[in-house]
């Protein structure tokens, strides 16, 4: 009965790791970009969910059901309030884009690593090798 509850806690603990992982991998292959802010990047007809905004100061606000009206910006916070910001001191809408250059970074560069270490742990304590 020990051990069918270790090798249970074991694949729970691989399973957790494989979720990190992929989440981290995930993370790994986008990027936050600036798109300028203006009618065209900002629809009007379907709101969108929650919208990052950047700043001339470089602050960042995020916003809810984000439009443009005539001279600004506007959108609900996370307490509800109108927010509405002048278009003069939006710097542009972050935005998350596919990133080819880390997703490459990622794939070929977990396994080298792991690769590099494993060759190291195997140099360094091979008791038996000589």
């Amino acid at each position: 009965m020990r051990g069918a509850d270790r090798r249970g806690r074991r694949r729970r603990a691989l399973r957790s790791a494989r979720l990190i992982v992929l989440a981290w991998m995930a993370a790994a292959c986008s990027r936050q970009q600036l798109t300028p802010v203006s009618r065209i990047t900002v629809p009007n007809e379907h709101a969108v969910g929650w919208t990052r905004i950047a700043l001339r100061d470089h602050s960042v606000r995020t916003l809810a059901a984000v439009f443009v009206e005539s001279d600004s910006v506007v959108g609900r916070d996370a307490n509800g309030r109108r927010v509405a910001i002048a278009l003069s001191d939006v710097a542009g809408v972050k935005t998350k884009e596919f990133s080819a250059q880390r997703t490459v970074m990622l794939v070929v560069g977990i396994p080298v690593i792991a690769i590099g270490l494993l060759w190291l742990a195997l140099e360094t304590s091979c008791a038996f090798c000589e």
